[in-house]
């Protein structure tokens, strides 16, 4: 692969990031020199070597617009540099900021993010708080089961659903009491990551209240059931054989 190609596809993938940022902050329009110094950060993640001394200078920038692009742009880092160029802008006073370190510390996909993405589970931005749920899911790791596990409790529903969706991905078993639960939640959306969760799983004892959910008049409980007992039979058949384990692909 040439370098060209790589560092097209590192662009690729910071690519909404960066619409994000733009998108996320709560001023409208751009003061004067901010646009030059966001169209600086833009050349910056096109280059073959990221320049990590502007990436830090534009993260303390004033504007909210600069330092939300430049939490977008430090997904192209590595981890331990990247959750050491976030880790101030946690507590910035932009929820746009905010929500972009969020999807950031996704996109790094370090399990030592998670603390800082709990926290941000109690963000008082509804936005940072999806983002943060669904960091946590992209990183995968166990221990970000509790504070999703806790964003259930909260009473908007989009964050329930990224939730459950984010508890899916992770597929841990410690929640599959709570996936299990979730079979009966009144949102069609949750209800499904749920069984899909159960699936990937793969705990038998799970059969039982799928099969009632494959029974039920509603066509997408029929198929999300119906997807999930699947996976478990297949996971019982291989760990028969002595095969892998196929429960991490939810």
């Amino acid at each position: 692969m040439t370098a060209g190609t790589e560092i097209s596809r590192s662009l690729a993938g910071i690519a909404g990031l960066l619409l994000l940022a733009g998108a996320l902050v709560s001023t409208v329009g751009c003061r004067p020199n901010e646009e030059e110094r966001v169209t600086a950060l833009y050349e910056l993640a096109r280059s073959e070597k990221l320049d990590i001394e502007a990436l830090r200078k534009s993260l303390s920038d004033p504007s909210p617009l600069v330092r939300s692009t430049a939490a977008a742009l430090v997904a192209r880092t590595s981890g331990n540099v990247g959750l050491g160029l976030l880790a101030e802008l946690v507590d910035d006073p932009d929820p746009g900021v905010r929500a972009s370190v969020a999807a950031s510390l996704g996109k790094l996909g370090d399990p030592a993010a998670i603390p800082t993405l709990a926290l941000l589970m109690r963000d008082g931005s509804l936005v940072v708080r999806i983002k943060a749920a669904q960091a946590l899911g992209e990183i995968g790791d166990p221990a970000g089961v509790a504070p999703l596990l806790r964003a259930l409790q909260q009473p908007e529903p989009k964050v329930r659903q990224v939730a459950t969706e984010a508890l899916a991905q992770i597929a841990a078993p410690e929640a599959m009491e709570t996936l299990l639960g979730l079979l009966d939640d009144e949102s069609v959306m949750i209800r499904s990551w749920a069984a899909r969760g159960l699936g990937a799983i793969g705990d038998p004892r799970a059969v039982p209240a799928l099969e009632a959910m494959a029974r039920r008049d509603n066509r997408y409980d029929q198929s999300a059931a119906r997807a999930a007992l699947e996976r478990i039979e297949a996971a019982a058949g291989q760990n028969k054989a002595g095969g892998a384990d196929p429960r991490r692909q939810p």
